[in-house]
């Protein structure tokens, strides 16, 4: 019974703050609703902080972001320049994203106008950001993208599939920028920095670091592979960390305790629970993964190579096979690495130890697919804030 209690009064606490939130911001002053930015967790904020920074910084402009995150750090932000606002995932959210004044929106969440998430009643110019670097009609939902005004597109691919996916269900064109991906640049300046803080006569150390990274969803090696990888790796005396999917966290939070307690006594494996930080990807060698975007990450991120696991795709797009286009995290699976069956797990040590010692030709050779595939590598939130910006001066 008191438990039952204390969830009913954080439950109605809550709803309460994010009604709060709500005629908060509809009460705003003009000045504060002409960039408005939402996440739905506070991972957002690795797509879109760098841009609110360059807004703030450059431009000077001022900064209203809405979460939904009752934990997000931006609600505890102390810049005179931001303004942050609780606004929940229900009832609260559905009806401000109805009323919204703003002259810019800014997020990273799909689907909008599919589902209970409408557009304002009022002109609002909607912007999408990308929060990982897979194809468009393969992972994400047939019209994920179609009520965004503008979509800062990742890379050429991204606009050749979203012009397909307008021809194929006559829709109106939407406006593509060449933006690129701010977690990818943060990626990059980390190592370089942490690169630079080395000692330059340490020695590379003779063994290999793995990272496990699975997706989530029917694709993942979660419930398919993953205990026979970690058994290889860990028999193997491979350093082996394991990183899951938050989803993953979310609907089985009984997977870390159980994979400590399989593999902690092996001395060589790692579960990595900070789901915020990136240290296991930069410690890591090696990265093996299946079909999400973090592969990708790590490839163009680290220039290390995947070893893809070849459990089955991720396709959420019944109508997938209309665009006729090929899939990108597809096609560079033979150019960042080694794909591998399900059924050749055993040779993981031996692939392993053969990627390792050819790290440097697989640096450059990333190091190319990148630059050739992704826009504005080590700027792009310098390019969409400007973007915004401009917009803004414009209305």
């Amino acid at each position: 019974m008191k438990n039952f209690l204390l969830k009913l009064f954080d439950s109605c606490s809550d709803l309460f703050r994010a009604w709060r939130g709500f005629f908060a911001l509809q009460s705003l002053e003009s000045d504060w609703r002409q960039i408005v930015f939402y996440a739905e967790s506070r991972a957002d904020w690795a797509h879109m902080e760098p841009i609110v920074k360059q807004l703030i910084e450059k431009h000077a402009k001022q900064i209203t972001c809405i979460t939904s995150d009752p934990a997000d750090p931006v609600l505890t932000n102390a810049m005179p320049a931001i303004r942050s606002f609780y606004i929940g995932s229900g009832s609260a959210r559905t009806a401000l994203f109805q009323a919204l004044k703003a002259g810019a929106f800014v997020m990273t969440l799909t689907d909008l106008n599919a589902y209970y998430l409408k557009r304002s009643s009022h002109p609002v110019h909607y912007f999408y950001i990308f929060h990982a670097l897979v194809s468009t009609h393969a992972a994400y939902r047939q019209h994920a993208f179609d009520a965004y005004d503008t979509v800062f597109c990742v890379g050429r691919y991204h606009e050749e599939e979203i012009r397909e996916q307008e021809k194929v269900y006559d829709l109106k064109p939407k406006t593509l920028v060449e933006g690129g991906y701010c977690r990818l640049d943060l990626l990059i300046n980390e190592v370089r920095s942490r690169q630079e803080k080395q000692d330059n006569a340490e020695a590379k150390h003779t063994e290999p670091t793995v990272l496990v990274a699975p997706t989530w969803g029917d694709s993942s090696m979660v419930g398919s592979c993953v205990e026979k990888i970690l058994d290889c790796l860990t028999g193997a005396r491979i350093r082996t960390i394991l990183r899951l999917h938050p989803m993953t966290h979310r609907h089985h939070p009984e997977l870390p305790d159980e994979m400590r307690g399989r593999y902690g006594s092996s001395g060589c494996f790692e579960f990595d629970d900070r789901l915020k930080s990136i240290d296991s990807l930069l410690q890591a060698d090696i990265m093996i993964a299946d079909h999400g975007g973090s592969g990708i990450e790590f490839a163009f991120g680290l220039e290390k190579p995947v070893i893809w696991v070849a459990t089955p795709p991720k396709i959420h797009n019944p109508g997938r096979d209309r665009i006729r286009l090929p899939l990108f995290e597809d096609s560079i699976r033979s150019t960042t690495g080694i794909e591998i069956g399900t059924d050749s797990l055993g040779q993981l040590p031996e692939i392993i130890r053969s990627l390792y010692d050819q790290a440097e030709t697989w640096q450059s050779r990333i190091a190319r697919l990148r630059e050739k595939n992704i826009f504005n590598v080590g700027k792009s939130a310098e390019v969409m804030a400007d973007y915004i910006a401009g917009h803004a001066a414009a209305k």
